[in-house]
């Protein structure tokens, strides 16, 4: 390679992935435009979007093996994994269902869901330095009693997820990595 910065000579990338083509390539895709300004992850806002999750999901459809989203509700989960799956068989020859579907959000298991919700407020607060309003707590966290959790996280599987990738949300996150292995993984092991 020869650019203005950087000159390359005999240079190899060293070790070939085992998979082939390729190492399946995973898209992050979606998002959620806050009801009030300077709330939220990044103090992102368009008043003309205030309230929406919108994403490029046809990208998802087009190149994804797999697609990871946060911030949606399970209804808007649904509705972006069946236009995924749809743009995928329509205008990308690819087939329906093919495209593995995966959520991140972040989680706190407690006694008390009041309790558990001020503390995944907490560490998202802290982490984020950004004030966040209920409506996009609850976008982003699941928190509550291991029952509370259990029902929330079901019904993100009814709407489509396949993987959850999970963030401890609280101040001693090695007792909540603990304690969602013991009161939340058993139940969506089957």
């Amino acid at each position: 390679y020869g650019g203005k910065f950087y000159q390359l000579n005999e240079v190899s990338l060293g070790y070939r992935p085992r998979q082939r083509p390729h190492p399946p390539i995973w898209v992050a895709a979606g998002g959620y435009n806050p009801q009030s300004p300077g709330t939220g992850p990044f103090g992102y806002h368009v008043a003309a979007e205030a309230g929406r999750y919108r994403g490029p999901f046809d990208r998802v459809a087009r190149l994804a093996d797999g697609w990871i989203t946060t911030q949606a509700t399970p209804g808007e989960y649904r509705v972006a994994a069946e236009l995924i799956d749809r743009s995928a068989a329509e205008h990308h020859g690819r087939s329906r269902g093919s495209i593995h579907r995966a959520l991140s959000f972040w989680m706190n298991v407690g006694s008390d869901r009041a309790v558990a919700r001020d503390e995944v407020k907490w560490m998202l607060e802290s982490y984020n330095r950004l004030p966040f309003d209920d409506e996009t707590l609850e976008r982003f966290a699941i928190c509550g009693t291991p029952e509370d959790c259990i029902r929330r996280i079901g019904a993100f599987g009814a709407a489509g997820v396949q993987t959850v990738l999970i963030m401890p949300g609280a101040g001693d996150q090695s007792e909540q990595m603990r304690r969602i292995a013991r009161e939340i993984i058993p139940a969506f092991r089957s």
